[in-house]
C-alpha cells in the first residue's frame, strides 16, 4: 500500500490527475477483498490491484472515463457466470469500486 500511495504522491507532484480505485464491497467469491486498492494515471498506468483480470481492466477502462469527466463514484461488478451484466469472471461473487478522482491541482 505503501508504493501505491507513494506512486500517486509522485504522479501528483508532477502535476498529473489520478484515479484512487478501492474494493468498497464484495460478497460471495472475490479475487480480491474489502480495501484492495490501485491507482489509475492519465498514461493509462496503474499502480497495485483490484484483483486482475476482467474486473481490473474494466476498472482501468472506468477510471479513463473518470479522469475525463472528473467525476467521482461507484460501480457494481458481477463475477457470477451467465448472469446479466456479467463480466465473464468465475469467482460467483459480486464488488463494488469506489472511483475517487483525485486533481493534480
Amino acid at each position: 500500500m505503501k508504493q501505491l500511495f507513494l506512486s500517486m504522491y509522485n504522479a501528483l507532484s508532477s502535476g498529473q490527475d489520478v484515479v484512487f480505485c478501492s474494493i468498497i464491497k464484495s460478497s460471495g467469491s472475490t479475487p480480491r477483498g474489502i480495501g484492495a486498492a490501485m491507482a489509475v494515471f492519465t498514461d493509462g498506468s496503474i499502480s497495485g490491484t483490484v484483483g486482475g483480470g476482467p474486473i481490473e481492466y474494466q476498472s482501468i477502462l472506468h477510471a479513463g472515463n473518470v479522469l475525463k469527466t472528473h467525476t467521482s463514484g461507484a460501480r457494481d461488478f458481477i463475477l457470477t457466470p451467465n448472469q446479466i451484466a456479467d463480466i465473464g469472471m468465475i469467482c460467483g461473487g459480486n464488488a463494488t469500486v469506489y472511483f475517487r478522482y483525485v486533481s493534480a491541482e
